[in-house]
């Protein structure tokens, strides 16, 4: 017991470095895994975020105070992971090891969410790294995309066109969530400094990060930061000059830039990649016979013509689920550029596996393996949908139950504290939890992926922390949901 307890010392009193560190080297084990993927193998950088989970988990749980949160939680999942389980094998499990990993991937959020909320609560100090070392990830994504570029080795957000500076990071559409994620954190930290020049410049690093990143999140987060920033320096009535300049500024700028921005050259470019597309649909819509009389004819257009059409870019699907439940999925469309939409493929796809799945399956979803075809993958972009159909009604409905308290907790926060509850501390909490709920829903790349999703862990924990340690919002509503609370 002596042990423990000079252990748990340590760790409390270690716990500021611990966290500046967890998330200072977050940008470095992403370059690590560009390597890695470059070199044919990311079981390196799997293991080593496994290693960082668990050590997180391990040092939470060491310095907690109570540990029937943990227990609650563990329980809680395990519980849902056998249902879960048990309604895939009545499928016919395929690979229960990619769905375990899967699984793995997702429960992130929540377990990590409460080791934070430990972390923030052992040390008054430990909240105070959060804005310094997402300023430093900032700086650090800054340095590899400019290291990139002068090496000559750089990694574009799309390939193909060769457009938006990625740098040395693998997937443009996550990285586009961190670096939005990261500029709003930086800008909070940037205002907390004292010295006129520091908001300015950090400013311009995170709008050049932005904007040379070229996805339509990226672009637009420049405009959030900018109201949310210009709101929070109105209601709290700052008399910072240069940050109402520099905001201003930038949003001048980004905005007269916009015919010119990678968003739109990559959206001038997909249009004319499309234009052949539709004259080919045009050469078989032409040539829409049949030699059967009895061929059915819908919209004017014959079975077998909508086949041909569908082909190169569904065939895969038509096979697995039959032309007539795919056309009727697609609206019977014959725009190219409706048929190669790769998200609304995925959805229909995956709207195709549900409805063949049995009661079992709806309410605890289908495995992993389910969206992975012989020709293509399916795997979901859009997380929220990816939530339900992996994990059915119950695991939708517990996710957002879990979202929805935080959430609860700002509503609170604002009724019951609204003139201390609205500071530029609170509003850029705000801005990260509904970018990162709202990229989650129209872009994806946030709820499954382990280096972006630790972010949205770490909002939570802060907005629990701020909400209930700071403008003494209750956690819980009644006494005996808040005696087996940690907090």
């Amino acid at each position: 017991m002596k042990i423990y307890n000079n252990l748990k010392n340590k760790f409390t009193q270690l716990s500021t470095i611990f966290m500046f560190v967890l998330i200072a080297i977050q940008p470095l084990l992403d370059v690590l895994s560009y390597f890695c993927v470059e070199a044919g193998n990311t079981s390196i950088t799997t293991a080593l975020r496994m290693l960082m989970f668990a050590a997180v988990v391990v040092y939470a749980f060491v310095i907690a105070e109570r540990k029937k949160p943990y227990i609650i939680m563990a329980g809680v999942l395990g519980a849902f992971w056998i249902c879960h389980m048990v309604a895939c094998f009545s499928e016919g499990y395929i690979s229960l090891f990619s769905d375990m990993a899967n699984y793995i991937r997702f429960i992130q959020i929540p377990v990590l969410a409460l080791c934070f909320i430990t972390l923030f609560k052992a040390k008054d100090k430990v909240i105070a790294t959060f804005g310094p070392a997402c300023a430093l990830n900032m700086a650090t994504i800054s340095l590899v995309v400019i290291l990139s570029i002068a090496t000559g080795n750089i990694h574009y957000t799309y390939d193909i066109d060769k457009l938006g500076w990625l740098g040395w990071f693998s997937v443009g559409n996550a990285q586009s969530m961190i670096v939005s994620f990261i500029g709003v954190v930086t800008m909070y930290w940037a205002y907390t400094v004292k010295r006129r020049w520091v908001f300015p410049l950090a400013m311009a690093v995170v709008n050049a990060n932005l904007f040379t990143l070229g996805t339509k999140v990226a672009y637009f987060t420049i405009f959030i930061i900018v109201i949310g920033y210009l709101f929070g320096l109105v209601i709290t009535k700052s008399k910072r000059w240069e940050c109402y300049l520099a905001l201003i500024l930038i949003a001048a700028i980004s905005a007269t830039l916009y015919p010119y921005s990678i968003m739109v050259r990559r959206n001038i470019s997909h249009d004319q990649a499309f234009e052949g597309k539709d004259e080919i649909i045009e050469d078989i819509l032409d040539n829409n016979h049949t030699e059967d009389i009895n061929e059915i004819k819908i919209n004017g257009i014959y079975l077998n013509t909508y086949v041909d059409i569908y082909e190169p870019y569904c065939g895969e699907m038509m096979d697995k689920f039959g032309v007539e439940r795919v056309l009727e999925k697609y609206n019977y469309t014959i725009s190219a550029d409706d048929l190669a939409k790769q998200r609304l493929k995925k959805q229909i796809y995956a709207e195709l596996c549900w409805e063949d799945s049995n009661f079992l399956t709806h309410l605890f979803g289908y495995e992993y393996e389910t969206l992975i075809g012989e020709k293509e993958i399916y795997d979901l972009e859009n997380d929220f949908p990816s939530v339900f159909y992996y994990y059915g009604y119950v695991g939708f409905a517990m996710f957002c139950l879990f979202l929805a308290y935080f959430a609860l907790l700002i509503l609170v926060a604002l009724i019951k504290r609204f003139k201390d509850a609205l500071t530029m501390e609170t509003i850029m909490l705000g801005l990260s939890f509904v970018l990162l709920l709202g990229t989650a829903q129209l872009s994806g790349n946030v709820l499954r992926r382990p280096n972006v999703s630790i972010y949205l862990s770490l909002t939570l924990a802060y907005i629990y922390h701020v909400t209930t340690a700071k403008l003494g919002v209750k956690p819980f509503p009644c006494k005996k949901l808040e005696s087996i609370s940690e907090e």
